[in-house]
Order: C-alpha cells, then structure tokens, then sequence
C-alpha cells in the first residue's frame, strides 16, 4: 500500500509520539524569527516493539514499528493575544507488514484574541487525514471491514469559536462556544461510507466565582449527530444529546487543581425503532501535587461515542462510556523524570443485547534531557480488552524507546 496523506489534531499526535511523558524532563523549544512570526520546529522519533498488532484474540503477530513525526508551530503573539498555526507529518513503519505503512499529515490554526480584560474570542479550525489500524474501530476483531488488507482511512475537520466574558476576578464568566466536526472515511466505501457523519456542538458554561480560584460552575451542551446516508436495512443512527452538569472547580488551592461536575444526559434518536437513553453524567479531574517535583492525577467521567455497527443486537445504538484513570508523575532532577498511569474503560453498548468491553491500559516511562534540545526517552504499555463478545477479547504489549528533538 503507498502511504496517503493524512491528518490529526496537534494534540493526539504529540501525546502518541511522546509515548508516556507527562513529566518535566521535555526538550526546550528553540525559536526561528521570520517576520512578524515565531516558528519552533520540532522532531519526535520512536521504535517500538507491539507484540499484537492486530489486537487479535488468537495467533498475534507482532512487528517492529518505527515512528518519525517533525513538527512546526508558527505563531505571533500580541500583549495576550496569539494567533498560532501548525503543522505535523507522522510516518509510522511496520517492519513485519508493509500494507501497515501509515503517514498522516496535520495542520490547524488557534486564534486567541483578547478584546478586553474580561473579553475574548478564540477560533479553532482544523484538517485530519488519518486512519484506524487494522483490528482497531471498525475493523476491531477482523469483523467489522471484512477482509480488509491495510488500514482504515478516514478524513476529520472541525471548525469553531469561543466566546468569553468574564475571568476569575469577576463575580462570574460566560463561556460560549458552537463547533463542528465532519467524519468521511475514503477505502472499503461499500461498507465504510454508510458511517460517514457530522456532529454539530453548543456548549455553554456560567462560573460563579467564590474566589479567584474556586468557582462553581453550571454547564449545558448539545450535540446533533447526523449520518450521511443510512444502510439499507437499518434504521438511521441520527440523535441528539443534550448534558447538563454542575460543579465545582477550582486552580492551585493548597496543593490540589481540578473540578468535579455532576448531571444528566438524554440522547433521543430520530428513528423510533431505537431507543433513546437518560442517565446520569460526570466529569472529574483532581490534581494532587505533595511535592513541586511529584504530581498525581485522577480523572473520572461518563461519556457517549459512536457505535461502530448497524445491528442493534450486536452493537447497541450508541457507546456509553465509564473511564477512570490515575496518573504519576515524578522528577528526580531537572533532567530524569519518570511517568506511570492505569486507565480503565468500560463500554455498554446501549439497547444491544448484553455487549459489553472492559479495557484496561498500564503504562510506564521515563524521560532523560540529553541537553536543552534534546531528549531520550523508553517506556512499556500493557493493553487489555475483556468483551461480552469473547472474539475481540485480547491482550498486547508494548516496548519502545526514542528521542525527542528541537531547534
């Protein structure tokens, strides 16, 4: 297979190239002037072992894969205004199957305009080609493309805006923002064009502010999900969502930052042969940091996601979502630091018949700052799914080690 272009958001690709950093030992970016605008150029490589690529329950083949992924952010910044554009190319190569050959491209701009001291607007807008791995998304168990002999390629934009008023020394902010994302994937069409779909998102969020750091929060947002085309013989996965939480957040108050959001959701479907759901909603996040070199993070949170089939009894309508999640971050000097993290996901697939996905991850790593430009990095990831549907059950491991580069 000749490797398409494709895109990601910024943000997946870096967390995916830097493996399981999260800790100080980064490399410091060196900066270019060209005009008015600032460019830090970035190289981040990897080679890793996966000992299951497939993600296949039975007769797992494994591959080296080497990953080579440089970056360019440019940006001008203005008093508190930026205004960034950036750009990223991922080649992924898989040494044991060159039909697994990836290279995605992607590239967005963020705008960050300041109106006043208790104003802002920001604008998002990005371009991804990208792909689903053979054994992942709709291919997840080799039955969902049947027969398909290289990855899954789709293409993702997402536009948007966000409106401000207020900050944290105000009685209380506003936060309004209406975004859209489109999904089209580009081989296998005869069975992947009938999950092409488009999501359009209105959030808003009003802070009452206790303090200058604790604020409690009430947020309302709305998605409406809507398929290109429905497949002949099942009735349209088309709906609407709407979430409603309230909360607490709070920043840097002892040693603790985060917030704590509860509610309630209700996704109805356009075809009344699926069924709509309600339940109840949380989001949480606690940063806990003892030392100023040794930080813990706990996130919870109960979300929806797509369905990756048709057939109600197999698949459900639509993926609820329960992921927790801890972290540890650790720096032993200025220079090694060290990150160890386990997230569980549990997916009911809402109105099938009993399906259910428990996925665990345990990941360790550690990071060493050769110089300000320049650092190594190793690590290991243990993946396992435990499904209703005991086929897609699986379990892998992986090793890699790498280097992190700039200017």
């Amino acid at each position: 297979m000749k490797p398409r272009v494709r895109v990601k958001t910024i943000g997946t690709l870096l967390a995916a190239a830097c493996g399981l950093a999260g800790s100080v030992a980064t490399a410091e970016p060196g900066r270019i002037d060209a005009g008015p605008f600032k460019l830090e150029p970035a190289l981040n490589t990897q080679l890793a072992y996966i000992d299951n690529i497939y993600r296949a329950k039975d007769d797992e083949d494994g591959s080296m894969v080497l990953t080579i992924a440089p970056a360019m952010v440019a940006f001008i910044e203005k008093g508190a205004s930026r205004y960034e554009a950036h750009a990223e190319v991922r080649s992924e190569t898989y040494f044991a199957e060159s039909d697994d050959d990836t290279l995605d491209v992607e590239f967005g701009i963020d705008l960050h305009h300041v109106l006043s001291n208790k104003q802002a607007l920001d604008f998002f807008a990005g371009m991804n080609q990208t792909h689903e791995d053979r054994g992942a998304g709709l291919s997840q168990g080799g039955i969902g493309v049947s027969g398909n002999d290289e990855p899954i390629e789709y293409d993702e934009t997402n536009v948007g805006g966000r409106y401000t008023l207020g900050n944290n020394q105000t009685l209380g902010k506003l936060v309004i923002e209406l975004s859209d994302k489109d999904k089209e994937y580009q081989n296998f069409r005869d069975t992947t064009e009938f999950f092409d779909h488009d999501t359009w998102t209105t959030s808003t969020a009003l802070y009452y502010n206790l303090s200058g750091k604790t604020a409690l929060v009430a947020e309302g947002r709305w998605e409406d999900v809507e398929y290109d085309q429905d497949k002949p013989g099942f009735s349209s996965l088309d709906a609407e969502e709407f979430t409603a939480l309230v909360g607490v957040t709070w920043q840097a108050t002892g040693k603790t930052t985060g917030h704590i959001k509860l509610g309630y959701f209700d996704r109805e479907f356009d075809s009344a042969s699926r069924e709509d759901s309600d339940d109840l909603r949380w989001d949480a996040a606690i940063t806990w940091a003892p030392r100023t070199y040794s930080t813990l993070t706990f996130t919870a949170a109960q979300t929806s996601d797509e369905t990756r089939g048709f057939d109600t009894g197999v698949t459900g309508n639509f993926i609820e979502r329960e992921t927790v999640s801890l972290t540890w971050d650790h720096a032993f000097d200025d220079a090694t630091s060290m990150s160890i993290g386990y997230t569980s996901d549990n997916d009911e697939y809402s109105g099938s018949s009993g399906r259910e996905d428990e996925r665990t991850r345990f990941s360790a790593g550690v990071k060493r700052a050769l110089d300000r430009w320049i650092v190594l990095k190793a690590g290991y990831e243990y993946e396992e799914l435990d499904s209703s549907n005991d086929p897609l059950s699986y379990d892998r491991n992986t090793f890699f080690i790498g280097l992190d580069m700039t200017l």
